[in-house]
């Protein structure tokens, strides 16, 4: 679906079997998942800001509230989840569960505070016995893995869907950022670059990746979207590189908009390197260059030419296993989350990612895996002589000024 409209309404938002009309726009949203709502419920507006942040990465459409104002948020949002603070106390705590219960809310609640309180304990256990559906309680501080977990039993934690952009729209109502993953160096354990990501942050939907495919053809709107991606990322990594010559930044665009000379000729032009950034380089997806190795080949050697890199991102075992071919250039091979998650506990898996290191040692090029969300992964991977990892394990994709903020305050990567 391409969202097109600014559908908002005054006070609350709208079900999913609402159509708003806005003009001559009209936004149907029973053809699309809308996010789930999380109402975020503490007194102090940086703890609810930090947590709408970490919310809105992980795919839900965040709302922050005080203890007062809860009553009129169930009225007017209907949240899937509601997340507590400790609020003033253990006593407004404890009202604002009861106040929840008597509202008969039907969706989830978790707690969250610091860690080993008893407050926050006989909180919880007060919202079982109240009969509310309590997640189990996030103590903190909290990794995102531990997030996760108590999400799990709620919904797969999978980070944004995909979504398509009408590009004119979305730039003109300015719906779209960039925001980066950073890319571990598995052996220094710091970072080495970042995968940048095309977002679009709707009013009423929340974030989404922006779903290239529609404009695959390299055209017009695939060259708007690139511009505002290409600009957006030399000014972001000329002050994130900070005069790294070394890191490398990639950003995904489909294979056929590639086999267009004028687009590549285009992209390259936009690519030019400014003074005291790091390199920019393309991914292609694995899944759309299987059975395309020909073609695919052929564009990597075209973008050489060019001084672009090609990465493979999300290489299945199926891709690895045509990669005999003598030609393409390629600067890296990314193996898909399917391979890497879970490799620790899996002969196979472990078979297939030890396949595209040495696919990757054969071409000159960097074995990396994406996805990873266990230690134990992370660990085989390491074993297997990958170079680079990226993932929840680390970090979600983050806005220009948090991964800065990551880059200033971490020398080193933590798991």
């Amino acid at each position: 679906m391409v969202v097109t409209g600014v559908p908002l309404k005054q006070k609350g938002i709208t079900t999913m079997n609402d159509t708003i009309t806005t003009g001559a726009n009209v936004i149907s949203f029973a053809r699309r998942n809308t996010p789930l709502r999380v109402c975020i419920v503490d007194n102090k507006a940086h703890i609810r800001a930090f947590l709408a942040e970490i919310f809105e990465g992980l795919g839900f459409a965040p709302y922050g509230c005080t203890g007062a104002e809860l009553d009129v948020i169930l009225t007017d949002l209907a949240p899937d989840l509601v997340l507590l603070g400790s609020l003033s106390g253990r006593d407004e705590l404890k009202g604002r569960l009861l106040r929840l219960s008597a509202m008969s809310y039907g969706g989830k609640v978790m707690l969250f505070g610091g860690r080993g309180s008893l407050d926050l304990i006989e909180s919880q256990e007060l919202g079982e016995a109240a009969g509310l559906r309590m997640l189990p309680f996030l103590g903190t501080p909290f990794r995102d893995s531990e997030l996760a977990a108590n999400l799990s039993s709620f919904r797969a934690v999978t980070g944004p869907q995909r979504v398509a952009v009408d590009p004119q729209e979305a730039l003109h109502q300015g719906w779209l950022e960039l925001r980066y993953q950073p890319k571990i160096d598995i052996k220094s354990y710091s970072v080495f670059g970042a995968e940048a990501f095309l977002f679009v942050k709707h009013p009423t939907q929340g974030i989404s990746l922006a779903d290239l495919s529609p404009y695959a053809d390299g055209g017009k709107p695939m060259q708007a979207l690139m511009q505002f991606t290409v600009k957006r990322a030399q000014e972001d990594w000329s002050i994130l590189t900070a005069g790294r010559h070394d890191s490398l930044l990639s950003f995904n665009v489909p294979l056929p908009a590639l086999e267009d000379r004028n687009f590549v000729d285009w992209l390259s032009r936009q690519l030019e390197r400014p003074a005291r950034s790091g390199a920019i380089a393309v991914a292609v997806s694995g899944a759309e260059a299987d059975g395309n190795l020909g073609r695919l080949a052929r564009v990597s050697q075209t973008l050489d030419g060019c001084g672009i890199g090609t990465l493979i991102d999300c290489a299945g075992d199926e891709f690895v296993g045509l990669m005999d071919r003598p030609d393409g250039v390629f600067a890296e091979l990314k193996a898909d989350p399917s391979l890497a998650n879970g490799c620790a506990d899996d002969e196979a898996k472990r078979a297939a990612c030890q396949r595209l290191v040495r696919a990757a040692r054969a071409r000159g090029a960097r074995a990396a895996a994406e996805g990873i969300r266990t230690r134990a992964d992370f660990r085989m991977l390491s074993e297997l002589g990958f170079d680079l990892i990226q993932g929840l394990l680390f970090a979600p994709p983050m806005e220009a000024r948090k991964f800065k903020r990551l880059l200033t305050t971490h020398g080193r990567a933590t798991a």
